[in-house]
């Protein structure tokens, strides 16, 4: 889950940087933040690696609001920097609190792939850094009240129980975009966040944003209202209160903790104010508790949540991917219809069972004159041969001219360019109207068009093959005819002398002609009259059984075979090269919910 989480997270930002991204720019915005905030909620909710670690307790805030200054009233000591300038943090900093020797090894699990800061110091733009230090109980020997020559009265103010402070930066700023995933990550780490804001921000809409965001995954809040003044505080307080039961969820019940912070004021002189004393109370109060409580649910729920939005158009490009699919099937069960009607139903284009009786002829030769026949029709019929070959070869030279294949073989041609021209028009069409999934339809049209030569070279080699295939059948068709006739003795002889005396007599007319249409004169005669023959006597049935299963066993070469063998995924992979915006195809989609349906769940 982790892992699909970060892999949808870097296909987002991938394509919120590309230019022809198809999701307008803040949807792409809204939905990184989602997606960082539900991979670091999932990381930190085992309950193994929470047990390793301290109570954790986020303050948050946007610019300005005092953030670092409420993180020191919490620890009791100036730990967290202070500057006046607007944006002065910009990555997290986590301060332990430990009586003893600190167990530093959760930390490890903080922030992967990120630098963890020690003293080299990080560049201002080096945003994938966070800070850790460890706090014990004394005075602080690195901070000195030089001219009292002892630490602070704050530095030696006893720590809290054992827990985890953090410092985050601001996630309203113009340039927070840049640091604002160090916002969320902390915040999916944390048992408690504490939301600061000030009398100038308290309504801002990014806060409200940002509460919105957080508010499923049901976290304990709590919200200290900053610098205000006694004579503002009362009503203040209590629009604020307004707003967040607005809001629903844990912040509907959220305690709001005024803070009249002035600026300047030390924090020695502020630190045991009642105001300060309740605030560190309910925060390390509620954090002891919430450490304990199982995230996992929460966090599945926060996920489950935004599933359909960030799926979405992985689920647009799968349809886009169905739907190209279906379409290549309607296109091929049209040219199986096709086939049927425009070839073996049709009365003058089927003609493979002639092929059959015109291959029965050759095996009806009489035995012994049949080769001296042969070479005296190739040679009284060579000059014809020579120039009807010649007419043929220039004929398929022509521009615009028909396939040069006969009968099955050209019906089959003509079908790939008319399927391959419907597909390309439906892919553009489907690219012009389907937005979500255009990058389907993009591959697609892109392979057609640069590709469309080879795949239909492809296409037609395959027809080939499949009547290649054909003629085999036909001539075992044939053979078992033959067989057959064989069986038959008294039939089979007049069927012989039936074929003897066409080759007679077209012989003597081909050299009358000098061989001029010397294949119609030859086979057509013979053809016919063995064909009555065979029809017209006992074995008209077997002749007619014989006819349809060669018919039926075409029918189911051309669907299974060339169509369902070839055709069907040669043209279902076109759509295959389009690898997803997101990068994350349909099957690692259903895996990841199946993960998702089943964390958390018991054995």
């Amino acid at each position: 889950m982790l892992r699909f989480l970060a892999d949808l997270r870097a296909g987002y930002l991938t394509r919120g940087q590309a230019t022809d991204a198809a999701l307008p720019s803040q949807t792409v915005i809204r939905r990184l933040a989602e997606l960082q905030l539900a991979e670091a909620a999932a990381r930190y909710a085992a309950p193994d690696r929470r047990s390793a670690r301290p109570p954790q307790i986020a303050v948050i805030g946007p610019t300005q609001a005092g953030k670092s200054t409420v993180v020191n009233l919490v620890l009791g000591r100036e730990a967290a920097q202070v500057s006046p300038l607007a944006g002065f943090t910009v990555r997290a900093h986590g301060f332990q609190v430990a009586a003893g020797q600190a167990d530093e090894r959760w930390i490890a699990d903080l922030f992967p792939g990120w630098r963890r800061l020690s003293d080299a110091p990080a560049a201002r733009d080096e945003f994938a850094a966070f800070a850790f230090t460890t706090l014990r109980p004394g005075p602080d020997p690195e901070r000195r009240d030089v001219g009292a020559g002892r630490a602070s009265a704050a530095q030696d103010a006893p720590l809290p129980p054992e827990c985890a402070v953090w410092d985050t930066p601001d996630f309203d700023s113009l340039s927070s975009h840049a640091y604002r995933r160090g916002v969320l990550e902390v915040i999916g780490l944390a048992d408690v966040v504490l939301l600061v804001v000030s009398r100038e921000k308290y309504a801002d809409l990014s806060v409200w944003s940002l509460l919105r965001l957080i508010a499923p995954l049901d976290r304990p809040l709590l919200v200290c209202f900053n610098k205000l003044t006694p004579d503002a505080r009362a009503p203040l307080v209590a629009a604020l209160r307004a707003r967040l039961a607005e809001l629903g969820g844990a912040a509907r019940d959220a305690p709001v903790l005024p803070l009249d912070l002035a600026p300047g004021l030390s924090l020695a002189a502020f630190r045991d104010a009642p105001q300060v004393v309740a605030l560190r109370n309910q925060v390390l109060s509620l954090a002891q508790r919430a450490a304990g409580t199982d995230r996992t649910p929460a966090t599945r729920a926060f996920i489950e949540r935004h599933w359909s939005d960030w799926t979405a158009p992985i689920e647009a490009e799968s349809d886009a991917h169905r739907q190209w699919r279906a379409a290549v099937d309607a296109a091929l069960d049209e040219m199986r219809l096709a086939y049927r009607r425009d070839f073996l139903d049709h009365p003058q284009r089927y003609d493979s069972f002639r092929r059959v009786t015109i291959e029965l002829l050759r095996l009806l030769e009489l035995p012994g004159i049949a080769a001296g026949v042969h070479r005296v029709r190739e040679v009284i019929t060579w000059p014809a041969r020579k120039l009807f070959a010649l007419g043929r070869g220039w004929f398929r030279r022509t521009p615009g001219s028909a396939s040069a294949g006969d009968g099955e073989e050209r019906v089959l041609l003509e079908m790939v360019d008319r399927l391959l021209l419907r597909l390309e028009r439906h892919a553009a069409s489907q690219l012009e109207a389907d937005a979500a999934g255009r990058s389907v339809w993009l591959a697609v049209s892109t392979r057609l068009r640069e590709h469309g030569a080879a795949l239909r070279q492809r296409l037609s080699d395959a027809t080939r093959r499949h009547c290649d295939e054909v003629a085999a059948e036909i001539r075992i068709v044939a053979d078992r005819l033959y067989e057959t006739l064989q069986q038959r003795p008294a039939l089979l002889n007049s069927l012989r002398a039936v074929r003897a005396t066409a080759d007679g007599v077209a012989l003597i007319v081909a050299i009358k002609t000098g061989g001029i249409a010397a294949h119609d004169l030859i086979f057509a005669p013979a053809m016919l009259a063995v064909s009555s023959m065979l029809t017209e006597g006992a074995l008209g049935g077997y002749m007619h059984h014989a006819a349809e299963e060669l018919k039926h066993r075409q029918m189911r070469n051309v669907s299974e075979s060339l169509l369902g063998g070839v055709f069907t995924p040669a043209l279902h992979e076109l759509s295959a090269s389009a690898s997803g915006v997101l990068g994350i195809d349909e099957r690692r989609l259903r895996e990841a919910a199946a993960a998702l349906a089943g964390w958390g769940a018991g054995p």
